[in-house]
């Protein structure tokens, strides 16, 4: 995952990104790649999604490729 500096300390730019762009990630909720790219920060490729579903979603993709 991206890294970079944000409010004085070092944070993963995908959650960054989705909360300048988005808005707030509520508790319990993770930032999923929905273009499958960690390195992505596009706002339009993530979404706030539960734990469980982020790694629904991962082994979907794992069994499609």
């Amino acid at each position: 995952y991206g890294q970079l500096w944000h409010e004085g300390r070092l944070q993963r730019a995908h959650r960054v990104f989705y909360q300048l762009y988005v808005g707030s990630i509520r508790d319990g909720l993770q930032i999923d790649h929905t273009c499958h790219n960690r390195l992505c920060v596009n706002p339009d490729h993530l979404e706030a999604v539960t734990a469980l579903e982020n790694v629904h979603r991962t082994r979907r993709k794992r069994h499609e490729n």
